[in-house]
């Protein structure tokens, strides 16, 4: 296929007109928000240049963003003008498609997180063709949880799943420099026989995923909401938290090591953050759990979390042949 020839990039502080367009099929509140979001990572990450945009002459768009940790998310695509068209959705997954291949030597995973039902039913079908002509793979739906803390049990000692606890008492060392090897010890062990997005397991280091998460929220880096979870003489898991305000948290990860899953520790590890949201006067918890992991959502459920919506996650591996 002939290609329409492409403009040059267009240079950081002139993307707004294309993020824009890209926007145009989701609410004007989605919209409005979206916007707000990608000023923000173009403000907080100016120094990585974190917003690559791709168009052509006839006027096809595709925006990605960058982050810390050596990961790329897509923003959004757009048709220069006809959903409708099979040369224009070709041409903007070529526009996607060289995107990935541009940051393939900054990043180690290029995926794409969307939320179906802001979009425009049959703008949606087409994003979903475009992306599947750029090589990405549809690899989970996740759950988005919010739990307004007010709402959380009070008397959470008397739930049998906290009562269950292994015999000894769970300590929680919070992070210091000094632990990064052990957090990055924890994390791989845990996420071992994970039920969160396996396809991902080895695709991104450790390292990097947590360099991610240092840089992420209202502390970004300086002060990590972090803990490892002991037990005896051993860690047997680990809690990072991130504050995005002082009112509203999330839960980044809980993990716990195969060998001692099903024997409650999940469950006093809710009980302490919990405890820690109230002691510090966080009012929102929010969280993402992929749908398959019934064990995560049950407990999630029985701590008071409500689903708030459902996201699709997309991986484009460096692999494929370019288009």
């Amino acid at each position: 296929m002939a290609e329409t020839p492409l403009r040059v990039d267009v240079p950081r502080w002139e993307w707004l007109e294309e993020v824009e367009r890209c926007l145009a099929f989701q609410s004007v509140d989605s919209r409005e928000g979206y916007l707000s979001q990608v000023v923000d990572h173009a403000s907080r990450y100016a120094a990585l240049n974190p917003i690559r945009v791709k168009t052509n002459a006839r006027g096809c768009v595709a925006y990605i963003l960058v982050y810390p940790g050596k990961l790329a998310m897509v923003g959004g695509v757009a048709p220069a003008s006809d959903l409708r068209s099979e040369q224009e959705l070709n041409e903007t997954a070529f526009l996607l498609r060289s995107l990935v291949e541009s940051v393939r030597d900054e990043v180690e995973l290029t995926q794409a997180v969307t939320f179906p039902a802001e979009f425009d039913a049959e703008f949606d079908a087409w994003r979903r063709r475009c992306f599947q002509i750029a090589g990405f793979q549809p690899i989970a739906v996740l759950k988005q949880c919010a739990l307004d803390c007010a709402n959380a049990p009070v008397e959470l000692d008397s739930l049998s799943h906290v009562a269950k606890t292994a015999s000894s008492p769970l300590s929680f060392v919070p992070w210091t420099r000094e632990l990064d090897s052990e957090f990055v010890r924890l994390v791989d062990q845990t996420y071992d026989g994970t039920w969160d997005v396996p396809e991902l397991n080895g695709v991104r280091s450790t390292s990097a995923t947590l360099e991610g998460y240092a840089r992420t929220g209202l502390d970004s880096g300086s002060i990590r909401k972090w803990w490892l979870i002991g037990h005896g003489d051993h860690y047997v898991g680990c809690l990072l938290v991130c504050r995005h305000s002082p009112k509203l948290s999330e839960l980044l990860y809980l993990g716990i090591v195969p060998e001692v899953r099903g024997k409650g520790v999940s469950g006093a590890v809710m009980k302490f953050l919990l405890d820690w949201c109230r002691e510090q006067g966080v009012g929102r918890i929010l969280l993402a759990v992929d749908a398959r992991n019934t064990p995560a959502l049950k407990l999630y459920e029985r701590f008071g979390f409500e689903d708030i919506g459902t996201a699709e996650a997309w991986f484009a591996p460096f692999d494929r042949t370019a288009l």
